[in-house]
């Protein structure tokens, strides 16, 4: 049996059964193309947004290249710094500072020259007392003490060696080991304590006098 075309039979006959299946063909065709339309418009669309990317991409690219490269410029600046600061510790450390002269300590600079700090022990008959007192206020109560102890009788020379903190150091020589009673007519108006007493040290603890009520 021979299928004739559908445009064919519309023409030569009037039957619904054969426009209706015409109609539906018709219809399948028109969605067919409605399908392909959209299609083609969704391709353009997503076309058109890949385009604007690329170009989003290629003007922020142009933008940030400047910026990178600053960020190189400023790292390499930083890492010739930091090699530079190695270089410097190495050769400080391969090289160890020489030390200067320290200078006189300013609550003794005032004081009475003493004699130096190796300077020998006297030989023979003489003898040698270290004198430690505490609670000198300023360099002129040291320069008191010194002075008292030197007028002692058989003291040779008083030496002033320190005065730091409130401690006094003194260097007593003399023909006679020095005693704590050396103290007794100095500074009246203070309290002596006397922590050590033995042949070469002599320990002061000066303090003051609490008024009697």
């Amino acid at each position: 049996m021979t299928t004739r075309p559908i445009e064919s039979l519309l023409s030569e006959s009037d039957d619904p059964a054969v426009l209706r299946e015409f109609l539906r063909q018709a219809q399948e065709q028109l969605r067919q193309y409605a399908g392909f339309e959209q299609v083609m418009a969704d391709n353009a669309a997503r076309s058109e947004a890949l385009l604007a990317e690329a170009s989003r991409m290629r003007a922020a690219s142009i933008t940030i290249e400047p910026e990178i490269a600053s960020s190189l410029e400023s790292i390499r600046a930083h890492l010739a710094s930091a090699v530079a600061a190695l270089d410097d510790l190495q050769g400080k450390i391969a090289t160890p500072p020489s030390f200067k002269g320290i200078g006189p300590d300013p609550a003794t600079s005032d004081l009475p020259p003493g004699a130096s700090e190796t300077e020998e022990p006297t030989m023979g008959g003489s003898t040698r007392t270290d004198v430690l007192i505490h609670n000198i206020g300023s360099p002129a109560m040291a320069r008191s003490a010194q002075a008292h102890l030197d007028s002692q009788p058989g003291v040779s020379r008083a030496d002033v060696r320190e005065l730091a903190e409130g401690l006094l150091r003194i260097t007593v020589e003399g023909d006679v080991p020095l005693a704590s009673a050396a103290f007794a007519d100095w500074e009246p108006e203070r309290n002596r304590t006397v922590l050590t007493e033995r042949p070469g040290v002599l320990e002061i603890d000066l303090t003051e006098t609490t008024p009697s009520r």
